[in-house]
């Protein structure tokens, strides 16, 4: 079972983003922080809706965090590629028509650092600025996540987002590390 390393509850939703390969918004997503123990990252969620008919692919990516975490900060290397990890896809025809908790998961887990922020982001291969794309919640009147809202806009731009905070779940396992004492005692 896995552990939940951070998150922002759906009750905190008041507003929605598109996202598109296409449209303004690219990818959407939030920084998040690890907890006092490195883990590994096997899936997120994000409270995702498809918003009319249309083909594609719904993805996870996993970025670095670069900046002041909360205060501005982003992820950091090419945007408009897969960053750190990423998910599994899941078909724009099988994502739901309502808000709702959607589940990515990561079948290589990705060793998360111990005390570091990272930006986890979703991203919709199809679509276009007529209103087929992906809607993602997120809370813009009171965000009070210690992190912030990220997305990468049409030019593959970092922006962040410091008034707003995305709803996200992010979860992991513990990273197995060798002891190298133990090791040696047992000869």
């Amino acid at each position: 079972m896995a552990d939940l390393i951070d998150s922002y509850s759906e009750t905190n939703q008041d507003s929605v983003v598109s996202i598109s390969s296409s449209r303004i918004d690219y990818m959407n997503g939030q920084s998040f922080m690890v907890g006092s123990s490195p883990m590994n990252l096997t899936s997120c969620k994000f409270m995702i809706r498809k918003n009319n008919l249309y083909s594609g692919t719904a993805y996870a990516k996993l970025f670095a965090h670069t900046g002041t975490y909360g205060a501005g900060g982003t992820g950091t290397g090419d945007a408009g590629g897969d960053g750190l990890a990423v998910s599994t896809g899941i078909a724009y025809t099988s994502l739901p028509t309502s808000l709702t908790l959607t589940e990515f998961s990561f079948p290589t887990p990705y060793t998360l650092s111990a005390n570091t922020p990272y930006v986890i982001l979703l991203f919709l291969n199809g679509g276009d600025d007529n209103g087929r794309d992906l809607q993602i919640g997120y809370d813009a009147s009171s965000p009070s996540h210690a992190g912030n809202r990220v997305r990468v806009d049409r030019n593959i731009s970092w922006t962040s987002e410091t008034g707003n905070d995305t709803i996200f779940y992010v979860y992991g396992e513990p990273a197995v590390t060798a002891n190298t004492t133990n090791f040696f005692q047992l000869f």
